[in-house]
C-alpha cells in the first residue's frame, strides 16, 4: 500500500483463491478483496482497489479511524508511518457445512 503524502510502501498480506474460472485477492488487514480472470488481473485490480480506497478515506477524512478500527497503528518514531497487525498464524479449520444430495 502506498500512502502518498510521505510515499510509505507496506507489504500487505494476501490470499489468493478461485471461485471456478476467477482469481480472488483478499487482504485480511485491510478487509479488501478484488477479483481478475487471470492471477496478474486480480493483483493489479487489488492494487487500484487499494488505491481508490486510501484516497476515498483521505477525501472522507477517516482514514486514521478506518485503519485504527482495522488494527493499524500510527508509529512516531523514528518516522511518521502506519503500521500494518501482523498475521501471528495461517492455518486451516474444519468445520462442517451441509450437504446437499
Amino acid at each position: 500500500m502506498q500512502q502518498r503524502a510521505q510515499g510509505l510502501k507496506v507489504k500487505v498480506p494476501i490470499f489468493v483463491f478461485r471461485e471456478q474460472k476467477t482469481y480472488v485477492v483478499y487482504c485480511p488487514i485491510l478487509d479488501l478483496s478484488s477479483c481478475g480472470k487471470t492471477l496478474h488481473e486480480a493483483q493489479e485490480r487489488f492494487a487500484r482497489a487499494v488505491n481508490l480506497f486510501i484516497e476515498e478515506l483521505e477525501e472522507m477524512g477517516t482514514l486514521d479511524q478506518v485503519l485504527t478500527e482495522l488494527g493499524w497503528h500510527k508509529q512516531e518514531h523514528p518516522r511518521k508511518e502506519w503500521i500494518p497487525p501482523q498475521i501471528l498464524k495461517h492455518s486451516q479449520l474444519d468445520i462442517r457445512v451441509p450437504s446437499y444430495a
